[in-house]
């Protein structure tokens, strides 16, 4: 008999509310059960144990075979032979549920229902059933029921798993934190999470879109053929623009302060470099210059130098007066120098990495400044593109901007004439 089939037969009947048939199927898996064990002790007795065994079978069964003998009378022949002592003593069963001397209840539901055609109730049912699964188990007639699931641990408050950084414990947190800000960067005024390069990388995850921008500029810089010339990065603000802005300035301007990090040392082994390559940089964050109000910084004596353009910055960041020189008048006419002229900014400097960000904030704030018969926003915009003309040029300058795209239905009005989109 197959009887893990035989039970799930039983058990579907009894979900039916087929109660009498759930108890004879259930019953008949006992019967089948208990010939099975009783030839088992048959063949593995000594001869007169045998002798005892056969003439309790015969005389119960009045000569029957026992696979003939109703489950009443199967009971009675463990009864009569004490087979049950038997059962663990000569087969090593240990048995708690198969008790012949506790089985007269499910023989008198199983006849009831047989012989007499009483329904047993859903209680008796299930009894029948449950106890019979019981009984073929620790006879190993089935699986080993599976283990209980485990109780669900107590839920522990989630501080208690991930721990809270110190400065939110100590309830000191900044909220300066979450937003970059480049030009505090530059000037030292950062929190130290952006300021210190140390901090910063140790708290930076590092992207594969943030690992890929990073290694393209490094190996330009190193003047490697497959280098990134320039990089454009136009999000929507939050996007992680300025982010990878400062991890380009901290990487370059401090290569030897972090390159012992792990994240870098990964990042240059994936670059194919030894080091970081040693550069200029200029960091120009567009947001935080005024195009109409022109900036003084120390010059060569004590007379300051006033930067007046975008491009006026950008050499005066890279290489101090000397790279100003050498875009004076065209910053002072405000008039964009063409690319050989940035050539020789490049080749005063050698390597050099240009980081603008909030392109388009200089742009905005440079439309409302006449410039000849045009306006400051048309000379920074050709001032673009002679910059990456002469970046292309040069095999160790990297140049990444950024831009802020403004809503399409935003326009600039421009003093005396109509509004430009």
């Amino acid at each position: 008999m197959n009887y893990p089939q035989t039970l799930k037969k039983a058990k579907t009947l009894l979900t039916q509310k087929h109660h009498a048939q759930a108890v004879q199927t259930a019953a008949s898996a006992l019967e089948h059960l208990l010939v099975e064990l009783y030839n088992q002790l048959l063949g593995q007795s000594p001869p007169p144990r045998q002798k005892e065994l056969i003439e309790a079978q015969e005389k119960v069964g009045g000569g029957q075979p026992l696979n003939k003998l109703t489950l009443g009378k199967l009971v009675n022949v463990y009864r009569a032979s004490k087979a049950y002592e038997d059962l663990q003593n000569t087969l090593g069963l240990t048995l708690t549920f198969l008790n012949v001397h506790a089985l007269g209840p499910l023989v008198d539901i199983r006849n009831r229902a047989v012989h007499e055609g009483q329904e047993p109730d859903p209680a008796e049912a299930a009894y029948i059933v449950n106890q019979v699964e019981l009984i073929l188990r620790e006879t190993g007639r089935l699986p080993a029921a599976a283990p209980a699931p485990a109780a669900p641990e107590e839920l522990r408050p989630w501080w208690h798993i991930a721990i809270p950084h110190r400065d939110i414990r100590e309830g000191r947190l900044d909220l300066r934190v979450f937003a970059v800000d480049l030009a505090q960067v530059i000037e030292g005024q950062a929190v130290p999470e952006y300021k210190d390069p140390d901090t910063f990388f140790r708290r930076t995850f590092l992207t594969r879109g943030l690992r890929s921008t990073l290694k393209g500029v490094l190996r330009r810089l190193a003047g490697r053929d497959d280098g990134v010339a320039i990089t454009q990065m136009a999000t929507v603000f939050g996007g992680g623009k300025t982010h990878t802005l400062l991890a380009l300035y901290h990487m370059v301007a401090h290569g030897a302060q972090v390159a012992y990090l792990e994240p870098v040392e990964q990042l240059l082994a994936e670059a194919g470099l030894d080091a970081v390559p040693a550069a200029r940089v200029a960091a120009v964050d567009c947001a935080q210059i005024s195009p109409s109000q022109p900036r003084q910084v120390s010059g060569t004596s004590e007379v300051p130098l006033t930067l007046h353009t975008l491009w006026g910055e950008i050499a005066y960041r890279l290489a101090g007066v000397e790279g100003y020189e050498i875009v004076r008048q065209s910053d002072q006419e405000r008039v964009p120098p063409g690319s050989e002229v940035l050539g020789k900014l490049f080749q005063a400097t050698g390597p050099a990495l240009i980081l603008i960000d909030e392109t388009l904030s200089y742009i905005t704030k440079a439309s409302g400044i006449p410039v000849g018969k045009g306006y400051l926003s048309d000379q920074a915009q050709e001032f673009l593109l002679e910059l990456t003309r002469a970046v292309n040029a040069d095999d160790d300058v990297a140049l990444v901007l950024t831009m802020t795209p403004a809503p399409r239905s935003r326009s600039v009005k421009r003093p005396n004439g109509p509004p430009r989109r």
